[in-house]
């Protein structure tokens, strides 16, 4: 596919060739594949639906236009082409935008007979060209003005503001009762720790656990809502289990 890395052939050439232990302690040598939720997952989807990517732009970003529009590039190196943007929506051209983070993206389309197109497109693009199936339960073409949709752990809905559209987002339900959970779980090591300094190092990872949660879901626009409900079902949690080390609380 044109990669010239040696040695980053090598590391993934040794990876998809590491054994694996399975459940019953058994050792067995994949010959294709790899483990789910591994580490070289997120690699091997940048590798591949990079094509993916050049393929969306080429029929609405970067398509060859009769003439030569003004662009500018902001400081992030993102490419601004208003001009060239505007004069397409003029065409029948059927305007798509992808966003991708490893395999899992979303292409939004401005109504649903190029959302249709554009799905089925795709679809058949992933499977003649790189030998790929869509899964059936996540792919979906979906009404962002009426509907929510889930996207790495946020739901994304259209809202109209003031005559302009703009996004309303949330923790989606699953990542809510994910994080809720997780610390369920780590309050519940702090109650039994096995020493003194493990609980400390207990307490720790529990702050870390917050910080990671607030940090990542920061983006989301009622973030504090879904925060609301994680710290009323975690603070009551904290409180019961932690009522005779911790009088003051």
């Amino acid at each position: 596919m044109g990669i010239q890395d040696k040695q980053l052939l090598v590391i993934i050439r040794k990876m998809l060739k590491a054994p694996v232990k399975m459940p019953d302690k058994t050792i067995i040598y994949p010959s294709k594949g790899t483990p789910q939720i591994g580490i070289l997952t997120p690699l091997l989807s940048n590798i591949v639906l990079n094509k993916l990517d050049w393929w969306v732009s080429s029929n609405w970003e970067i398509i060859p236009k009769r003439y030569e529009y003004y662009t500018c590039t902001s400081k992030t190196g993102t490419v601004s082409r208003t001009g060239s943007m505007e004069a397409l929506r003029k065409t029948n051209v059927k305007e798509m935008r992808i966003v991708r983070y490893a395999d899992d993206f979303k292409i939004f389309c401005r109504c649903c007979d190029t959302a249709v197109r554009t799905f089925h497109a795709v679809r058949g693009w992933l499977k003649d060209r790189l030998k790929l199936d869509i899964s059936p339960e996540k792919s979906k073409i979906v009404n962002l003005r009426k509907r929510y949709s889930d996207f790495l752990g946020f739901r994304l809905k259209v809202h109209l503001k003031k005559k302009k559209y703009t996004v309303v987002s949330n923790m989606s339900d699953k990542a809510v009762k994910k994080a809720t959970n997780k610390l369920i779980e780590q309050i519940k090591r702090i109650q039994k720790p096995e020493s003194g300094k493990n609980q400390y190092r207990m307490l720790q990872n529990y702050n870390s656990k917050i910080m990671g949660i607030h940090n990542y879901y920061k983006l989301a626009a009622r973030i504090c809502v879904d925060c609301r409900k994680t710290a009323y079902q975690v603070t009551a949690v904290f409180k019961n289990r932690m009522r005779k080390k911790f009088k003051s609380v």
